[in-house]
Formats: structure tokens, sequence, C-alpha cells
């Protein structure tokens, strides 16, 4: 029975088949039932959108081509008798062709896939893709049945397939040249985020080979490993954002660190699977170095202002020496500090400190090492990204970056002091700017000390005048007075003599040799150090003239007698508690408890401030307190009280 182009049919009583305008004979002795299911695989294959050829097998004969077959390749139903594969197909394609269908048809193969090209009318050449199949006819003899070819046009996907490859071409160029500095990130199964393309800018910011950075963690790259920065995390699931941006530290091969703006974004790139984002790295360094600087300048002026005070107000040497330890600390942001000056014999000694290993090396827990102090006569200026080799190795594995000045202390050059700063592990170098900016504040520090060194030179003069008046004093009054005391009384002893004194005139003249000594004894400045209760009261003075109110002052028991040690480092911490009442606690009430107990002496500053909260941070004021107390062999505690404020309590033993 005829069937329309394409078409296919079965006639039940022949059993013969038709598909398009042609008819095909059942194969002889073969069952109805594979000639139906014959029909049922070429109406489907009529559907299929792709040209599909039905070649008969072992005769090659062409017996079938679907609508799109007869539409888009050109063929005509007289074509469909000629020899199979008779296509316009190169020679060398037409024979690798029929190679392949009788492999499928022999069954070498289940199915094949075959790449070639095919000339259409007008010499248009069509790229195909054509896969090969084969149904056996059911008799069961090898190599019977049909080969069924669909090819496929791929023109469009080849053009498709070009343009990604001239676009991931083009991306990689502009993403290799580019002058900024990029990377790809894909985070992995783990959750650890994996650098997996870098360019050479990149590389060149970090001073390192481009291979050194590809397959490795991002984290080997940051400053902090545990830091993961937060615009990754927020592209991460469940975030899923598209975009991030922020700032990362990123550790150079060289031991520097370099601050980059980030901008991230998430990629999908068809190459590598999994979640990809693009890092755009702008190098903000100076920037973030121009704004350090800015701060560290206005802390160092802000110490020395404090230190110039101080000095000015007279306080003794050893304190202005620790306010210039703790200022170089929160200057420099260096763990431990030490400042020295040449003792007997030259040898350099220790003036002041701060930090833990510091003081250990002082306390002579760590040992000292004179080699770096050697180093440094010769050198004004020194600075290491790691320990020098000329310090002892148990006190550099304490160390990181470490810088050390020395500076004129006097008069002469040779009488020199040292500053020495140090960092932890890890932490990040002196950089130029900052090694100027101890220079300048070493030529402050010279001054401060000159300065000081004066004003008690200055005192011992005052002393020394003071003595030489009392000792005129002494001799041109009170010594005469008690001579002439002395005369009258021997006078009142001789009795034949008419002119002895009367008593009252003694006792009178007595009297007035004692109220001349008494006065030219008051006008004594001896130089000596304030006592602890008239220095408590000068702190407690000063705090009302910050606050306008008058704080409360309890001296209970003999606190002047305490040693001149505990004293010193009692008024000390007096100062820093009153000092953090004032600017940070707002209080309107403040009392100050100083208590001698034979065997302690305890020191208690409380407010009615905002308080300090249940987990105060490790400010330098709380740990130098802490370590004050340490040192004596005390405590100290620091609490809120109720309802509101602050109470800082510190206890230290008093020897027996």
């Amino acid at each position: 029975m005829p069937a329309s182009a394409g078409g296919c049919a079965q006639d039940r009583g022949t059993g013969r088949l038709t598909a398009g305008v042609d008819t095909f004979e059942p194969v002889p002795g073969g069952h109805p039932e594979a000639a139906g299911r014959a029909a049922a695989v070429l109406l489907a294959l009529d559907a299929v959108a792709d040209a599909v050829l039905v070649i008969e097998m072992p005769s090659r004969e062409r017996i079938y081509a679907n609508t799109a077959a007869l539409a888009s390749l050109g063929l005509t139903h007289d074509q469909l008798r000629l020899p199979a594969l008779a296509v316009d197909l190169p020679e060398g394609e037409r024979e690798r062709l029929r190679r392949v269908a009788d492999e499928v048809a022999l069954g070498g193969q289940a199915e094949a896939v075959v790449h070639t090209e095919m000339t259409l009318d007008g010499g248009r050449r069509v790229p195909l893709e054509v896969r090969v199949g084969f149904h056996p006819d059911g008799s069961g003899r090898a190599g019977h049945g049909h080969v069924i070819m669909i090819a496929r046009d791929v023109s469009d996907r080849q053009a498709a397939e070009q343009r990604r490859r001239v676009s991931e071409e083009s991306f990689r160029i502009a993403f290799d040249r580019a002058p900024i500095a990029k990377a790809v990130v894909r985070r992995e199964d783990s959750g650890e985020h994996r650098v997996v393309r870098a360019n050479q800018a990149l590389a060149d910011l970090l001073s390192v080979e481009i291979a050194e950075i590809v397959g490795r963690p991002l984290a080997d790259r940051l400053c902090a490993r545990d830091d993961l920065p937060d615009l990754l995390l927020a592209l991460d699931p469940p975030h899923g954002q598209d975009f991030a941006q922020g700032e990362l530290c990123l550790a150079r091969a060289d031991g520097g660190r370099v601050w980059v703006e980030s901008r991230a974004n998430r990629v999908d790139f068809p190459d590598l699977e999994g979640h990809t984002v693009l890092l755009h790295l702008v190098d903000v360094t100076e920037r973030r170095r121009a704004e350090r600087r800015e701060v560290q300048r206005a802390r160092m002026n802000a110490v020395l202002a404090r230190i110039t005070t101080e000095v000015l107000a007279g306080r003794p040497e050893r304190e202005i020496y620790r306010l210039i330890v703790d200022g170089a600390a929160e200057v420099f942001q260096a763990a431990d500090v030490a400042l020295a000056f040449p003792g007997a014999g030259g040898v350099i000694e220790p003036a002041a400190w701060v930090g833990p290993v510091a003081a250990a090396v002082v306390e002579g827990v760590l040992p000292r090492s004179p080699g770096f102090l050697d180093q440094l006569r010769r050198h004004r200026v020194l600075a290491y990204p790691n320990p020098p080799s000329t310090l002892n190795p148990l006190v550099a594995q304490h160390f990181g970056p470490c810088a050390a000045l020395r500076f004129a202390a006097g008069p002469t050059d040779g009488d020199l002091g040292v500053v020495a700063l140090a960092r932890r592990p890890g932490e990040s170098l002196f950089t130029e700017a900052e090694l100027e900016l101890l220079v300048e504040f070493a030529a402050h520090l010279a001054l401060a000390v000159d300065l000081g060194r004066a004003r008690a030179a200055q005192a011992r003069l005052s002393l020394l005048e003071d003595r030489q008046r009392i000792a005129r004093d002494l001799h041109d009054v009170v010594l005469q007075d008690v001579i002439s005391v002395g005369m009258q009384l021997v006078a009142g002893l001789d009795g034949a003599r008419d002119d002895r004194p009367p008593p009252q005139a003694v006792i009178g003249q007595l009297n007035r040799a004692v109220r001349n000594l008494r006065a030219t004894l008051t006008g004594l400045n001896p130089g000596a150090p304030d006592t602890m209760r008239a220095l408590a009261r000068e702190i407690v003075a000063d705090a009302e003239r910050a606050l306008g109110f008058h704080p409360v002052l309890r001296l209970d028991g003999p606190v002047d007698t305490v040693p001149r040690e505990v004293a010193h480092h009692a008024i000390a911490v007096l100062r820093e508690a009153v000092s953090n009442v004032v600017r940070h606690a707002g209080a309107g009430w403040i009392e100050v408890t100083i208590r001698w107990d034979v065997d302690r002496l305890s020191l208690r500053v409380d407010d009615d401030g905002r308080g300090i909260g249940p987990n105060p941070g490790a400010g330098r004021g709380l740990v130098n307190m802490t370590h004050r107390a340490r040192t004596l062999g005390g405590t100290l505690e620091v609490g809120d009280r109720e309802p509101s404020g602050t109470r800082v309590a510190w206890t230290v033993p008093l020897p027996a």
C-alpha cells in the first residue's frame, strides 16, 4: 500500500512494508512479528528531526530516508535505489562509513559515532555527526538486518564551540596579561578555598612563581591562616551571593605583607567543576601604610606630650623611663621594649622594660646578649625581619621582627642610650617609615632624658644651696643665740655679779634660738622623693581638676613607712587606675583607699561609672598593673560593683 513521503506502513495481508514512496518485501521466512517491529521502528524514525538513513545488510542497499533526510540532505526518492552510502562524501569517508557499518552489523561494536562532512546542492559543505546502529531482521543470520544511520548537522554546535573557544582564549589572554592581580578560587568539598588559576601580576605581588600559588589553599597566602575572609564566606552556600568585596592581608615570600582591596565574583568556568570565584586584587599597601603612619604619629605625639609633662612636673627618672617604654610599645605595637644606658665600666644596663620576655632577660631567667649591644654600638638603627643571630637562641625563639636604636643620652656621643623593640613571631616587619619614626621618637626621647637629668641636677644644686643657706643661718643666727644664752648662763652662775640676767631673760633668749632654728629647718628643700601620702593626695587633686568633683581619699595606717619599691609600684598603680576612671568611666563618685596592715599593703579604687563588663580587654594598663602585683608577689582584681561602677583591688605583701 502506498504511503506519504517519509511515512511507513505495513500491509497486513502480505506483510509488505512501505516507507516513503518505497515498498519493501518482507524477508523470506521472516516472522510477521519482526516485520511489525520494523514498521514501528520506521514510524519512530520518521518523526526524528535528524536525518535518518536505513540500509539493508548485507546488500548495503539504502531502503529508507526519513523526511528530515530528504529535506535537509537534498536526497530524492530515486537516490534511495542507488548503491548504499553513495552520497557526496570524500572517498576515504565513504570507505570509513562502510567499515563502521560492517563492524556494527557484525556485532563488532554496539554503536559507533562518525564525524564527517558532505556537500549539499550549491556546494555548501555540512559537518555531520553520524551515529550508526544495527537492528537484526530476526532471521538469526549474522549481519542480516538494517543499519540505521542518524546524521545530525552540527554546524551550529561547532560554531558555538568555536565562539566558546574564542571567548575562553580571550578571557585567558586578558586574565594572564591583566596588570591587576587576579586569581580563580574553587571551594573544595572540605570547605577549603584552593587557588586554581593565578596571573603573573599576582605572582609579582607576592614575589613568587605562579606554580607556587596554583593548587595551594588560599589560606597559605593570608597573613592570618585561620582568618578566612568574610568576602569568600559570603559567596559560599548557603549565603550564595554573587558579588562581595573587602580587604585582605597577603603574606609575601620575603616575609613582608601586602594589603589588597578585593572584589570577588561567582563565575562558572566550563572547564572547572564546583563552586568557583574570580578575585580581583588591587594593591592598597601604600594607602594602608600612610594611614598607619598617621595613626602612629598621632600616638607618638600623645606619648611624647605625656612624657614631657611628667618630666616638667619633676617625676623621678625611673617613672619617666617607665613611661618611655610603655609609650614605645604603644606607638610601635611591640610586645617587648627595653631602655638601657651605660653603667659602671661602660656596660649597658637596663633602666626600664615592658613585656614578659624583656622582664625575663632583665631578671636573669633568660640570658642577656652582649653581642647584640656591641653590634648596636656600630650602627645607629638596626632592623631585622627575624631575630638577629647575635641574640641568644633561648631569647630569639620568643621574638619575631626586631628593631633597635642608639641615641645620645648626654653631652657627649659616647654617653649612649639604647631602645630595643620586638614583636611576636609572624607579626609584621618594621617598615622604613616606622624606622624613620623610631629615629624621630628617639630624638625626642633624648631631649626628655636630658631635660630630666637637668632637672635632677637642678634639684641637687638647690639642695646644696639650701644646705649652704642653712649653714649660714645656723652660724649667723642660731649659733649666736646659743652663744649668747651660754654667756648669760655663765654670768648667772657668778653670784658676785650684780648685773646677772634674770631667769626670764635667759628663757626668752633660749626660746628665740629655738624659733630661729625651727624657721631655718622649715626652709629646707632636701630634694628627697615625696612621701606616699603626699603623692596619693596629689593624684587625687589632679583627678579633681579633671572631673570637677572631689574624690574621696582614705589613708589607713602608716603608709609612708612601706618600702620604697612597694610605694613606687603602688603609686604607679594608683595613677593608672584613677586615670582610667577619669578617661573612660563617666563616674560621678570615686573613692580611693590605701590600707597598711603590718604584713600587706592594699590599694582599692571604687567608682560608680559604667563598669568594665564581664570580659575586660587586655589593655596595657591592666597588664602593667597585673605585672606590678606579680613582681611583688601580690594580686590584682578588677570587676564590676553593685549597682554600678568598677572596683580595682591591688594587694601586695610587705616584708617582715
